[in-house]
């Protein structure tokens, strides 16, 4: 993650109830007030441009129509800080007691010390000679201080203050919440990966991120791994070695196009790196066909084992015992493992093991022997995979209750302010703020 956009994320919240007292000390110019509260230049700055970097562009990229856009809903988002500020003070409920404070406090040194810690480990990943120290002097160069925490856990602590007064009868239903998952956590994803199965699997499958939305056609596979007698394998040694050369050689050629292609100006400076890379990439795939033509002996071996696993599956043997019995490969011995998700519009598979699923119609079959370098797989149709909306465990439904009824009432809250803005002097200088 970007860091400037990973600290805009965590700290943006801690600048804004210090604004008030920015603009009038500090003689920073003051840019929206409302009421009994201003906010200064710096601050409406530093949230356009946060806003641009947290939607991963420079604000320096954008034309002058998307700046002003950004400029427009931050000074929006200004004034509606500027309406809680108001209203709370009005209540009486605008201030801390000394306990409260102290509570806060202790609160805000808790996350400025693990936000301390993520971005010292995140900074040592890129430069390893970085110190504790230029850390911590980098966050105060940049404003981001415990201070700041203080106060962000103060504007979190007055916008539930807002909750209490105005929306604590805000209720949902169980199908409004049903509504509410669909559409911020389901809908998103079906529209980004129903279709799309490569970025599907690029995402969720390979990076490990989470998904609230599967699409259809995916199966678990489990496999049993066959390996090749050692005295085939001492017979390949031949081709073997061809085969680690080219892939050394294709990789080389490889890195020398990339290289080349980094610095080069006329693209076609680069035929002659592509035709070695060409030439690498046949001597590659004659090696490996030479490598799996030797392996092929193997085969009638595999198919034997292949017709007693069948027979044994028949007879109702669990496939994670002939996993024990039969495999190189014990992964799929526990029970708690669902197998690979497989989709036919994957492109993480390679054609010989497309051949061996393309023979799988039903759940428990078992596939022909799939040669590999590593060995001859015995693919087996476990299950399929739930496709639609995730289902929410209770745990996650919990969660997601809280995540609902909390919209519900910023929903609430946000057409309060828009109805409570006309009580106020709402007063804004859009000409100070610097657009370039």
């Amino acid at each position: 993650m970007n860091m400037h956009r990973m600290l805009c994320a965590l700290l943006i919240l801690c600048l804004l109830p210090m604004a008030c007292v920015c603009a009038e000390e500090s003689g920073d110019p003051v840019v929206v007030r409302v009421g009994n509260y201003a906010y200064p230049k710096s601050l409406v700055e530093f949230m356009m441009r946060a806003a641009a970097d947290d939607n991963g562009v420079l604000w320096e990229a954008l034309s002058r129509e998307e700046k002003e856009a950004i400029r427009d809903m931050t000074i929006r988002q200004v004034v509606g800080i500027g309406v809680i500020e108001n209203k709370l003070a009005e209540q009486g409920k605008h201030d801390f007691t000394a306990d409260e404070e102290e509570l806060l406090r202790s609160n805000a040194q808790a996350a400025y010390d693990q936000m301390w810690t993520n971005l010292y480990q995140y900074m040592r990943k890129n430069n390893a000679d970085i110190s504790e120290e230029d850390v911590t002097e980098w966050l105060e160069e940049m404003g981001y201080t415990l201070d700041m925490y203080f106060e962000n856990a103060k504007a979190i602590e007055r916008q539930f203050r807002m909750f209490d007064l105005y929306c604590a009868d805000v209720k949902l239903t169980d199908s409004e919440m049903d509504a509410y998952y669909q559409e911020t956590y389901v809908k998103p994803d079906q529209e980004r990966y129903e279709h799309d199965i490569p970025t599907y699997e690029k995402e969720i499958l390979l990076l490990g991120n989470e998904s609230f939305f599967v699409p259809e056609g995916y199966r678990y596979l489990k496999w049993i791994l066959i390996p090749y007698p050692d005295e085939l394998l001492k017979e390949a040694r031949p081709q073997l070695f061809r085969l680690y050369l080219t892939e050394n050689a294709l990789k080389a050629a490889y890195d020398a196009m990339a290289e080349a292609a980094a610095t080069v100006e006329d693209m076609n400076e680069l035929l002659p790196y592509r035709a070695s890379f060409d030439e690498c990439k046949a001597d590659n795939d004659a090696a490996g066909e030479a490598l799996t033509e030797k392996l092929r002996q193997a085969l009638p071996m595999a198919e034997e084992i292949a017709a007693e696993v069948r027979a044994k599956l028949r007879q109702g043997t669990a496939f994670e015992q002939l996993v024990n019995k039969y495999s190189a490969d014990s992964t799929y011995a526990d029970p708690a493992n669902p197998g690979v998700p497989f989709h036919p519009d994957s492109p993480n598979w390679s054609d010989r093991q497309r051949e061996g699923i393309a023979t799988l119609k039903n759940i428990g079959d078992l596939s022909s022997p799939v040669l590999a370098s590593e060995g001859i797989y015995l693919l087996y149709y476990a299950s399929d995979v739930p496709s639609g909306a995730h289902e929410l465990t209770d745990e996650e439904r919990n969660a997601l209750a809280q995540n609902a009824q909390y919209a519900a009432q910023l929903n609430r809250l946000n057409a309060l302010l828009e109805a409570w803005k006309p009580d106020y002097e709402i007063v804004t200088n859009e000409s100070l703020l610097d657009m370039d």
